[in-house]
């Protein structure tokens, strides 16, 4: 039995184990991702790039990480600048750094800027075992600084001044999918049927998530499908406990409240990608499709405010890598269309261009201050 019947077989077992023979998209996605055996990020496959199933910011040439670590020295510099006392080591904290490529480019550039490895740790949490073997493969080699792993953030012993940041992590996050019947929000389930998935609705799932529900905008048409990501706000809620002070980076593709009941977004934002194609969401090949959906920002931002989190800044890409300096990295126009300068200037369109990358992903800046 190969690993797509094998999860199928897990997935099956627990609708039966049901009362009402379903579970929710939640679950779904949770077993389709993150089954510790057969699940999509546990499968030793290749996923990122263009042998994979989709490309992030990082494949994208290698300036993303060198602006986003000019950011970071940034943010470092404020805190130091307003700081009582005289330490100066800081912590650098990726969650689900994927193939550690982002991280790679990351640490070049705090090498470049000169940054000592006295004053900085850095930690990935990742929980896929697979991922993080890939990333020590390429990172301890080449790391100038001290490079921890684990699969919780609360693991990593709170520092004076952390900067946490993730780049397509809160996508990935299973999530509720409701439906608006005109008098209320239903959740969507999934049940097995001779082979089949096949959707039903039904009360939501929890009093957790009722609750959440009614602060969603009422939608104008029937049949309007919408996500609800809890594990985003418990994420938010966790990262905000844990740190003493510092910053939080949310690099991801999304909508706001305003955006969402878009009429080409009637069927909600849940998407299948295998092979940079959009396949079904309800994939009969599971653990072998990257499922995601939309990133609410305005609910990040607002979750973020209830448990001591100061929205900083919220910008498409294009805006925050402008802001931050990424022009200044255009190399001038050479003849030769394959010379690096060239890679690099369309590494720069490709991720400010609003037609491409540039309004795709947005960027989220959240602190906690304790001072």
């Amino acid at each position: 039995m190969d690993t797509v019947e094998c999860l199928k077989k897990e997935i099956v077992a627990k609708i039966k184990e049901h009362p009402k023979q379903h579970i929710s998209y939640q679950h779904f996605m949770d077993i389709s991702l993150y089954h510790p055996k057969w699940g999509y990020y546990s499968q030793n496959r290749v996923k990122l790039g263009k042998k994979g199933d989709f490309y992030t910011n990082a494949h994208v040439g290698d300036v993303y990480g060198t602006v986003l670590a000019k950011a970071f020295r940034n943010e470092v510099g404020k805190w130091r600048s307003s700081q009582v006392s005289k330490s100066s080591v800081w912590k650098l904290v990726e969650m689900g750094a994927g193939d550690g490529r982002l991280m790679e480019q990351v640490i070049r550039a705090l090498d470049g800027f000169e940054v000592s490895s006295d004053e900085l740790e850095i930690y990935l949490v990742e929980t896929s075992s697979e991922h993080r073997r890939i990333q020590q493969e390429r990172l301890q080699p080449m790391s100038p600084y001290p490079i921890n792993w684990c699969e919780k953030v609360e693991e990593i012993e709170p520092g004076e001044y952390t900067i946490l940041y993730s780049n397509e992590l809160v996508d990935a996050f299973p999530v509720h999918l409701l439906e608006w019947d005109g008098m209320r929000w239903l959740e969507v389930y999934i049940r097995e049927d001779n082979g089949e998935w096949i959707e039903e609705l039904g009360d939501c799932s929890s009093e957790e998530l009722f609750h959440a529900v009614q602060e969603l905008p009422i939608p104008s048409q029937v049949g309007q499908r919408v996500e609800m990501n809890l594990l985003a706000n418990k994420w938010l809620q966790t990262l905000s406990t844990w740190m003493n002070s510092g910053s939080i980076f949310t690099i991801d593709y999304g909508v706001s409240m305003d955006e969402l009941y878009a009429d080409f977004r009637y069927h909600g934002t849940i998407r299948g990608y295998h092979e940079h194609q959009i396949v079904s969401h309800l994939p009969d090949r599971v653990g072998e499709v990257d499922l995601t959906s939309h990133v609410h920002f305005d609910s990040l931002k607002q979750w973020g405010e209830k448990y001591g989190l100061k929205t900083i800044s919220h910008q498409l890409q294009s805006e925050f890598l402008i802001k931050q300096g990424i022009l200044e990295l255009m190399p001038s126009p050479t003849p030769d269309p394959f010379s690096p300068a060239e890679k690099t200037r369309r590494a720069i369109k490709q991720l400010v261009h609003p037609q491409w990358m540039g309004e795709a992903f947005q960027v989220l800046v959240q602190t906690k201050d304790t001072r």
